[in-house]
């Protein structure tokens, strides 16, 4: 970092009690920022770990401080995404009168106030979206974006290593950074869709939609909010009101596809399927509000590739064509996957589909996808939610519960040569990755490596 901004920074903080609590990647990179300042802080963390060369005070394990009768004070609590609202500790926070916040909004509150913020959620999307957004910012003259959030690199580190600024901030945000929003104000924010998912975090639908609607707490009038014609829908089913001085806008009215179809040439575009388009107009949108030039979104469009695990075109011989999409860790991204591939190829799709129930009482909502039973020709279930899947869908359509990737992929290589048409694979979960995995990129990662194993002749066309 510069010496302008080292001594902006140590002397805001210079005389805080400070506490980092979680230990994860924007946990670690908190501890180093402030380590670069020579600023001491504590740190809490649910176990033992190991922080290399970092340095810091006092370590705090979780069980000692909820066994503490008194919490120690700080003027400074910044808290891991990762950590539910209903942890036991939050709730002796808000008791003791102590307040915490996020790392994304204390390092926001670091930036120059006039770097426009494009902040960008939903519930399926968010990562392609914003990906596509970085690499059309990247190519006009004079802008510095940074892409961070929920993807990326972590906020304090941008400003650890930076000699400039950014002058354009991209950040991708879940439900979980959105949670305590006290500061942040985007320029333009977006919310893609909504759809349930992450029940295990949230007791219903309604409060992850809360959440998400963080996105705009702090929006000034000036700032503008897109959101898709689906958006009152969810709204209203949920009996949620929602109001904000500034405008919101819809991004994929029928107008707006109708205008759209004019503007960008989309024959080169390698992304599959209807969302993805969707994804490609609200950051044309964008690029309007800004008045930034429609050459460099076209560039994008004639050579971006899709972030891996995202309905992610593995190979294919004469056989079999492989998606790979273990992203999808809830029903609509999975249908929009069946979807985007069914409208790719002429044949029925073959689907692996399965992973971590989010609760053991989880209601499997399964009746979206039955309705697309003529898009499918026969289920692999996998997983922890083999058993109830089977249970729902058994009846409905050709389901077969394998329970494990490689038992799956045996199957349809023995089946191969007895079949009359191409057999179109994708693997979309709609369920978490933990049950098998460390996280949804490992599970992606082991099923390509399953792929190349049972089909060692896949190539790209």
């Amino acid at each position: 970092m510069n010496s302008d901004f080292l001594q902006f920074a140590q002397q805001k903080y210079r005389h805080q009690k400070i506490l980092l609590w979680g230990m994860g990647v924007t946990g670690k990179s908190a501890l180093a920022f402030f380590n670069d300042l020579h600023v001491v802080c504590d740190v809490l963390n649910r176990d033992e770990i190991s922080l290399g060369q970092l340095s810091f005070g006092r370590f705090w394990k979780e069980d000692e401080l909820l066994k503490a009768k008194d919490f120690p004070s700080y003027d400074l609590i910044i808290k891991s995404p990762g950590i539910p609202q209903d942890h036991p500790l939050v709730e002796k926070l808000k008791h003791s009168s102590l307040h915490f916040t996020s790392d994304i909004e204390e390092a926001l509150s670091l930036f120059p106030s006039e770097t426009p913020l494009v902040a960008i959620t939903g519930s399926n999307g968010k990562t392609t979206t914003v990906n596509l957004l970085f690499d059309a910012t990247k190519r006009i003259e004079g802008l510095r974006p940074f892409l961070g959030g929920n993807v990326g690199t972590p906020l304090f580190d941008i400003l650890r290593t930076a000699q400039n600024l950014p002058n354009l901030l991209i950040l991708e945000l879940s439900s979980f950074q959105l949670e305590y929003v006290e500061k942040m104000r985007p320029t333009i924010a977006a919310i893609l869709n909504l759809t349930p998912t992450h029940g295990e975090r949230y007791p219903n639908y309604k409060s992850y939609i809360e959440a998400k609607l963080n996105i705009a707490k702090k929006m000034t009038k000036e700032g503008t909010l897109f959101v898709n014609e689906k958006f009152f829908e969810e709204l209203k089913k949920e009996e949620i009101t929602f109001e904000r001085k500034g405008p919101i806008e819809i991004y994929d009215s029928p107008a707006q596809k109708q205008s759209f179809a004019k503007k960008l040439d989309l024959t080169s575009f390698k992304l599959l399927g209807e969302h993805n388009r969707s994804n490609l107009m609200v950051i044309d949108e964008i690029f309007k509000k800004m008045n930034w030039p429609l050459s460099a979104l076209q560039k994008t469009v004639n050579s971006f590739q899709a972030p891996p695990h995202r309905c992610e075109y593995i190979g294919e011989n004469d056989k079999i064509v492989v998606y790979n999409d273990s992203k999808s860790t809830n029903f609509s991204s999975t249908l929009e996957a069946l979807k985007a591939v069914k409208e790719k190829h002429s044949c029925l799709v073959t689907l692996i589909l399965g992973g971590k129930l989010r609760d053991k009482s989880e209601e499997l909502k399964v009746d979206d996808l039955i309705a697309k039973r003529e898009m499918i020709d026969v289920i692999y279930l996998v997983g922890e939610s083999t058993d109830p899947l089977w249970e729902k869908l058994s009846t409905s359509l050709s389901v077969l519960p394998t329970g494990l990737l490689n038992r799956t992929l045996q199957d349809i290589q023995e089946k191969l040569p007895l079949r009359h048409q191409k057999v179109v694979l994708l693997f979309s979960p709609a369920f978490p990755s933990f049950d098998l995995y460390k996280n949804y990129e490992h599970r992606g990662e082991e099923f390509v490596k399953e792929v190349r194993h049972f089909f060692p002749d896949l190539k790209l066309t």
